[in-house]
């Protein structure tokens, strides 16, 4: 890799460095709104997040990127059946026996 670009990766790292520290600065900034609001319901939904962050991170981050703002005209009555529905779909794959979670190998 020569000088130059490696100079410019070293930027375009940078930059990218920058951007995420950013948003994770303005995530915490909005979860201190949060806590500073209700501290119990806050720090439970927290620890719920830690447990599926254990559970499986990539997971998590993949479904915390769905582009719900894309839901524009929505109101609060819809935004829990929304979450009733997700509700539903867990209870619904937590009950599947291991034998089913199982790769299968078809002939």
């Amino acid at each position: 890799m020569s000088a130059k670009s490696e100079k410019d990766r070293n930027a375009l790292l940078s930059e990218f460095d920058k951007d995420n520290a950013q948003t994770i600065n303005m995530i915490i900034n909005t979860f201190r709104v949060f806590s500073d609001i209700d501290i119990l319901k806050t720090t439970e939904y927290f620890n719920q997040f830690k447990n599926n962050l254990d559970w499986d991170s990539g997971f998590m981050l993949r479904l915390i990127s769905f582009n719900f703002y894309e839901i524009i005209n929505i109101e609060t009555e819809q935004k829990q059946q929304i979450l009733y529905e997700i509700k539903k779909l867990i209870e619904k794959y937590k009950d599947i026996p291991d034998t089913e979670n199982q790769i299968k190998i078809y002939d």
